[in-house]
């Protein structure tokens, strides 16, 4: 036999040269029958995606199946090359619903599920054409001419026929993992496909520290031994959303921690934390000294395994074991406090710990009977009209899960919100800001006594200045509304043990009962008041007959009275509780029966309850 010599090195004409003597020869199909009868070897292509364009990943993963069917073909073997086509999947969704100008929710209303496939079979072969051409010119010797396409009910029933005899035989379970979610395509996302462009979109993320109150018992009671106040884990996080469904703490069996006497920097209350040994700079600064002091005794991850702590969010019982400090090998002192919330139902490593240490996931159960994460697939809390009766009867506190129900975790996913609107996220970061919080009084309705009385004295306040400038009007809501806030304050810090809000973080606070900030805000609420919503108000008072107009206000200033006086009663018998004084009056009775601690905690749970101050009030 005698080769060819090539008297220059020209690549693309030695190609085309021996292209034209493969396809002059059917040197491929040759390559098969000349092997009739011989041992076979199975190759099935990894099947393309035919709706894109190829590129050189395509070429260089082809080299190399090429090369194993080649070795096998000269060992003798009957290589059936068979290709396919890849026409189900995320590239083709999108594909085509960009062409369209659809999204998922479109299908089976704007368009039919029948033209929705027809579109797809047809985006899918879009570059068949390039394809065959490019197989040609690499040399790859694939047999196109029968390829296997995945729409082809012959393969899907070939794919379930495989998955039952994997059933059958006790190899396929159902469960929960954890894995990447698209909202907007409405699937799975393998790791692949996040490494695309356009996979992620920038949002601002929220990093909260959480206090954990650690439960007085026999395991704790060492933790305990010279701590002021009440005690604390103090866990970092960057998905503050995740807090409601946190089941457990994580700290690292190697890592030392240390007990911090302090004060809480929203009410000012005495309090002890723990936290990691080397990342007490982050939290305790010099510009605090004085206001912290650290204890000697140190302690290893393992020293706080299996005490227990009182639920952050108690909007939903998890179903099973939870709330106790386990061992992550993941958790370090990077950042953060060394100590990780556990939330198994969005952490794949919190999954995995929590597994191995008998911890419950805490799961929300829906219409159907499924175990859901409290987050749905679009970003959204699930909506209590999605989930099972007797699941929100046993284990869901309505009234706290129902001010959330729908709203998505974050702003950006919303483009119906403000980006500086409240979310999950600033509330939780902010327990006891004032800001965005339920303010209402005992009995239930739409009156709120603070900003109830704060209105109505801005409304008397303003009410010969209403002919006056805007910034006349303004200057006085502003003082007016900001110096009832500071007296309020004061006077529930004072008497009754109450921080009720807190501005010690805000710029030009006053006592922390108030500030500039918030002072503008009532200027602008009660210019807003007397300009646009008053004139209105009055003209409809004025339409009602007096004969009704007397008795209504005679309802609703009783109403009122009756808010805000069973309200300080309650309040007043709560404290005296906490701080040990018997019952002896049938007052004190009815209240502790009707108003019970746990009734009023949660009714008021935006406040804060510190006998301490109730002490210092009362002297």
């Amino acid at each position: 036999m005698k080769f060819k010599e090539y008297k220059g090195l020209d690549l693309p004409g030695l190609a085309a040269d021996v292209l034209k003597e493969w396809d002059a020869q059917d040197t491929f199909h040759k390559s098969i029958s000349t092997r009739e009868g011989h041992p076979t070897f199975v190759f099935y292509e990894g099947p393309p995606s035919a709706n894109g364009t190829p590129g050189i990943h395509h070429v260089m993963a082809r080299t190399i199946k090429d090369i194993f069917c080649r070795y096998k073909t000269q060992q003798g073997y009957l290589v059936h090359r068979k290709a396919g086509w890849d026409t189900h999947g995320l590239p083709v969704e999108l594909g085509v619903e960009k062409k369209l100008g659809i999204t998922k929710e479109d299908i089976g209303r704007t368009i039919s599920i029948e033209e929705y496939n027809r579109a797809c079979r047809e985006a899918v072969m879009e570059y068949t054409g390039l394809w065959e051409e490019l197989t040609r010119k690499m040399g790859y010797w694939v047999n196109m001419d029968d390829p296997y396409i995945t729409y082809d009910n012959k393969y899907i029933e070939t794919l379930w026929w495989l998955l039952k005899q994997l059933f059958d035989k006790g190899l396929l379970y159902k469960g929960y993992t954890i894995q990447p979610y698209s909202p907007a395509a409405g699937t799975g996302l393998s790791t692949h496909e996040l490494n695309q462009p356009g996979c992620y979109r920038d949002v601002k993320d929220t990093t909260c520290t959480a206090q954990f109150k650690i439960i007085r018992d026999e395991r704790s009671e060492k933790l305990f031994d010279g701590a002021e106040g009440d005690l604390y884990f103090l866990a970092w996080t960057t998905t503050p959303w995740t807090l409601p469904s946190n089941t457990a703490l994580a700290v690292g069996p190697e890592i030392e921690y240390v007990r911090v006497k302090c004060r809480n920097p929203y009410t000012d209350a005495p309090q002890t934390v723990i936290l990691a040994k080397e990342l007490l700079g982050s939290y305790f600064t010099p510009k605090m000294e004085g206001k912290f002091e650290i204890s000697p005794v140190t302690y290893k991850g393992p020293d706080f395994e299996g005490i227990r702590y009182e639920q952050l969010i108690p909007w939903v019982k998890p179903a099973g074991d939870a709330f106790r400090v386990i061992l992550g090998d993941y958790v370090t002192t990077s950042d953060g406090t060394g100590i990780v919330h556990i939330a198994p139902t969005f952490g794949a490593d919190d999954d995995r710990v929590a597994r191995a240490a008998g911890i419950a996931p805490l799961f929300m159960v829906d219409k159907a009977g499924k175990n859901q994460p409290m987050v749905d697939r679009k970003g959204r809390f699930f909506l209590l009209e999605e989930l099972d009766p007797t699941f929100i009867r046993d284990n869901v506190d309505t009234a706290a899960y129902s001010q959330w129900a729908g709203r998505y975790v974050k702003n950006a996913y919303d483009d119906s919100l403000a980006a500086d609107a409240p979310t999950l996220e600033t509330v939780v970061s902010y327990p006891i800001d004032g800001i965005w919080k339920d303010r209402a009084g005992l009995v239930w309705g739409p009156f709120s006594p603070i900003y109830g009385v704060g209105g109505m004295l801005i409304t008397m306040a303003l009410w010969n200045l209403r002919d006056k400038s805007a910034l006349a009007m303004g200057i006085c809501a502003g003082f007016v509304g900001a110096g009832f806030e500071f007296i309020a304050g004061w006077f529930w810090e004072t008497f009754f043990g109450i921080v009720a809000w807190s501005y010690a973080d805000q710029p030009f606070n006053l006592g922390g009962h108030t500030c500039l900030g918030i002072a503008i805000v009532w200027g602008f609420a009660g210019l807003a008041w007397m300009r646009i919503g008053l004139p209105p108000m009055l003209r409809i008072i004025e339409d009602i007959p007096k004969s009704v107009r007397k008795p209504l206000t005679t309802i609703l200033c009783v109403y009122m009275i009756a808010n805000i006086v069973m309200t300080v009663l309650s309040f007043n018998y709560w404290y005296e509780r906490q701080n040990g004084n018997p019952i002896e009056t049938p007052l004190q009775s009815y209240f502790a029966e009707n108003y019970s601690d746990e009734f009023m905690s949660e009714r008021f749970q935006t406040m804060s309850l510190y006998a301490d101050l109730v002490k210092r009030g009362n002297q």
